[in-house]
């Protein structure tokens, strides 16, 4: 049985967006919960907790524009399921109002030849729109605060994202999680799983985990490769007089921190993209180390680098799922692993 279809998105039967959204509910959550236990296999010893955010909550989002090459006709949104065909979006139920306001002035502004890309983000002062193919600059909009093309940046209010009560400033394009809902439960899990004086946050990025971990009193070493996020990270732990709080720049996966390194540490956290983190798990794996929270945007990469911790003596304490990419095959989830 599925939802009343007045609850759909009219674009729901051709938009990649969201395609599971004619879903059951309680299906839908047995589905998403399904997809991390096959994943796991006899690996999982324990049954996930699960939270989903509210619909039109995404304040970060990828949205192409384009012409229909067949009758000309400008399109703008999501790309259409298994297709590169772009679905003109007249309505959604992911996105943040927000960034929907901006799409009737995007449409009327935008002079376009070929496909271009629109990077949206829903930042404190209003919304970031990043269109790095774009070489112009639209008329302005009232709720964009940093306009980027490639002609350069034009800037009416700091662009930034609060962690705890610390405003960090986010470059163009800079990674942010996908909803400010999903960010604080991923927050709220790996706070309640920390422990020691000593934390390591690798693949920091931002400071989304380092900095609040820091306001707790913990003395905090954020990693990333990201040159730009960690001068930002420096510039708000200077800032706001956070001295436990340091940042290097490191590339995880050509350079992970050794064994020997890693003993400095009572808590290892590490937030790795979609393809997982191996090398520096394996180093983890033969170091001193007894606590790691690792916080995953894919199940499987997950459970092959989790395999290599378990063949050490870890073990799987705690795993919480988080749902903020609606209705879609992607899932976060911040497990508690021990030895």
């Amino acid at each position: 049985m599925t939802q009343a279809a007045q609850t759909f998105c009219p674009h729901v039967d051709h938009c990649g967006g969201c395609p599971m959204q004619t879903m059951d509910p309680m299906a839908y959550e047995d589905w998403k919960k399904d997809l991390f236990q096959k994943a796991m296999g006899p690996l999982l010893n324990l049954s996930p907790t699960y939270k989903s955010v509210a619909p039109n909550t995404r304040i970060r989002a990828t949205l192409h524009a384009g012409h229909d090459p067949e009758n000309g006709q400008f399109k703008m949104g999501f790309y259409g399921q298994k297709s590169r065909d772009i679905i003109d979006m007249q309505s959604c139920r992911i996105l943040h109002p927000r960034l929907m306001a901006l799409l009737p002035w995007l449409r009327t502004t935008l002079k376009i030849q070929r496909t271009v890309d629109i990077h949206l983000l829903l930042s404190d002062n209003g919304v970031d729109l990043y269109m790095p193919d774009v070489d112009y600059f639209p008329y302005d909009h009232p709720d964009v605060c940093r306009l980027t093309t490639k002609k350069g940046s034009l800037t009416k209010a700091p662009v930034t994202l609060t962690f705890g009560n610390i405003p960090v400033t986010i470059a163009p394009g800079g990674f942010t999680q996908a909803t400010r809902e999903g960010g604080e439960e991923i927050l709220k899990s790996v706070l309640s799983f920390t422990q020691g004086k000593k934390a390591c946050d690798l693949f920091t990025g931002s400071g989304a985990i380092s900095l609040p971990l820091a306001q707790l009193g913990y003395q905090v070493l954020g990693i990333d490769s990201d040159q730009t996020a960690i001068a930002n990270l420096r510039t708000a732990a200077s800032q706001y007089g956070l001295p436990k709080l340091s940042a290097d720049v490191r590339d995880l996966y050509k350079y992970p921190l050794t064994s020997k390194e890693l003993t400095l540490f009572q808590t290892i956290i590490l937030d790795p993209p979609r393809p997982g983190a191996l090398a520096q798990i394996k180093e983890i794996a033969h170091s001193a180390v007894k606590r790691v929270i690792y916080v995953s945007c894919n199940p499987e990469s997950f459970a092959r680098d989790f395999k290599v911790l378990a063949s050490q003596g870890f073990v799987l304490k705690k795993v919480h799922l988080i749902d903020q990419f609606l209705w879609t095959k992607h899932l976060e989830s911040v497990a508690l692993l021990e030895r």
